[in-house]
């Protein structure tokens, strides 16, 4: 996700108005910058498919104080929103 904020910011910002001159810039930079609409649907698919690709692990943990509440990969099922709240409960050692 950072990767494409900043690609996005290099392929929109101007950089002459800034002071940086872009004669030592890389040659992807220049791409990117003449082509911006084209460029900023490259930067939104391809970062977003990389970014599913790398979520994609199949595990959902749920959490509370550092201790487990839900774990998918000991499961293999997704939680409900009352186990998850049952879960948090009995960390807490109360009774809602």
């Amino acid at each position: 996700m950072f990767a494409q904020v900043m690609l996005a910011c290099v392929t929109l910002l101007d950089f002459d108005a800034l002071g940086v001159s872009l004669e030592r810039a890389p040659a992807l930079v220049l791409e990117l910058r003449k082509t911006k609409t084209q460029a900023l649907l490259m930067i939104w698919v391809v970062g977003n498919m990389i970014h599913a690709n790398a979520m994609n692990t199949g595990a959902f943990e749920v959490y509370y104080g550092g201790s487990t509440v839900f774990s998918k990969v000991e499961t293999q099922t997704l939680p409900s929103f009352d186990a998850i709240f049952r879960g948090v409960d009995a960390l807490r050692g109360g009774s809602s």
